[in-house]
């Protein structure tokens, strides 16, 4: 997932990109972005992805259409 500005992308392997226009929210949480048919929510915090022993800055839900995915984002710990 990137948000650009107003826009979020979504791309996943074997899937063409989905764009969805969005609205930002912060409080002291959370950031939230929230458009028709989606919303994705990013809370400061570490996480594993559990697929390596990167920890990642933030933990993030993602709503849309075809379900919800939960994972890590933000920047990995080491500075990438």
């Amino acid at each position: 997932m990137i948000v650009n500005g107003s826009v979020a992308t979504l791309q996943r392997p074997d899937h063409r990109p989905q764009r969805y226009p969005v609205t930002r929210t912060d409080d002291p949480r959370a950031i939230r972005f929230m458009g028709d048919g989606f919303a994705m929510t990013v809370i400061e915090g570490p996480c594993s992805d559990g697929m390596s022993d990167a920890i990642w800055s933030d933990r993030v839900q993602l709503s849309f259409g075809e379900g919800v995915l939960k994972g890590c984002g933000g920047t990995k710990d080491g500075g990438e």
